[in-house]
């Protein structure tokens, strides 16, 4: 996570992509596969594990990182994101749980940082049922802040 402090495009890119390099370690992906496996058992002992893969995640996009956006919405991470914002977690606190969904929602915000093209949304999109997303949303932000309701803007 350190390596990317500061949005520093090139280290970005080479956990990505090594040029030059005989073996090629894409970094991104080993983050994204950790994070399937991570999902099927969250629990207090590895919740810590998967926020810090997720805000590595969003180290390696913010930026923005144009490449990594699209390569990572090329994968099946925005779709496991979605399925842990909408996800119950009943091995973790209340508190963990919405630390976690609060990364998901940071880190589907990276990906659409700086988005000129509408392939990115659309991909996002498609993962969504905005039903299902605002309420997952407004009950996360109520426990996040502690509010009764949800102020209209």
């Amino acid at each position: 996570q350190l390596l990317c402090e500061g949005h520093y495009a090139q280290m970005q890119n080479y956990l990505r992509v090594q040029g030059g390099s005989r073996e090629q370690v894409n970094v991104l992906m080993e983050l994204v596969n950790a994070l399937i496996v991570l999902e099927h058992c969250l629990s207090s002992e590895t919740v810590r594990v998967a926020g810090h893969l997720l805000m590595t995640l969003i180290e390696l996009l913010q930026g923005p990182c144009a490449r990594n956006q699209l390569f990572l919405i090329g994968t099946n991470l925005s779709d496991l994101v979605i399925r842990l914002v909408h996800a119950e977690f009943p091995d973790c606190t209340q508190e963990e749980s919405v630390q976690l969904k609060l990364l998901c929602v940071k880190l589907l915000l990276s990906l659409l940082e700086g988005v000129t093209s509408d392939l990115i949304p659309r991909r996002l999109a498609s993962s969504l049922d905005m039903r299902m997303a605002v309420q997952d949303i407004d009950t996360t932000l109520k426990l996040a802040f502690g509010l009764d309701e949800i102020p209209e803007l």
